[in-house]
């Protein structure tokens, strides 16, 4: 945003000077909802994001590690409310990033905090809190599993079915 004295105040090109606090100030002002080219390119980042946390994780993740994913998985399993199941569920992706080792996964992804949130609440409302439970186990278990191919697979149909398949989240 660019403000000139006597002038006006001019919204300028977020993606050539914006950070994520533009975004999250463009969903503030829009009623929290992100346009639909936003949207697809959240759900972009977030399969580039959680495949890098995957490929590194499944290598080297210990029991206790599986056991503080599980607990997530178990409280996901129990959530009723959109609100309530897309914090668990980010909390568990957000712990993917962590045990991850890279010291920039956690953080990117906290970033997004409020953007991913309100996606997972929009799909909650849509398809149920279970489908959101349903795609999360299933990434669980290939993490368990430590089956890197599968969790991958995983990561990319569950998003890219919010994207352009059969649980979309929005229209372009």
């Amino acid at each position: 945003m660019t403000i000139k004295p006597r002038v006006g105040t001019f919204v300028g090109d977020y993606r050539r000077n914006g950070t994520i606090e533009t975004l999250v100030s463009i969903m503030s002002y829009n009623g929290g909802m992100l346009r639909p080219a936003e949207i697809k390119s959240i759900l972009e980042i977030r399969i580039v994001l959680d495949t890098l946390a995957v490929q590194l994780l499944i290598p080297k993740i210990t029991e206790e590690e599986l056991a503080i994913l599980r607990g997530y998985i178990e409280r996901l399993g129990t959530a009723k409310a959109p609100a309530s199941a897309s914090e668990i569920a980010f909390n568990f992706h957000h712990e993917l990033g962590i045990i991850s080792g890279n010291t920039l996964v956690p953080l990117i992804f906290y970033s997004f905090k409020y953007p991913i949130l309100s996606l997972w609440e929009r799909f909650c409302r849509m398809y149920g809190s279970e489908s959101l439970y349903k795609n999360t186990y299933g990434l669980y278990r290939c993490i368990e599993e430590r089956d890197i191919p599968a969790a991958i697979a995983s990561i990319t149909k569950s998003l890219n079915d919010t994207i352009s398949g059969s649980r979309q989240i929005y229209n372009e």
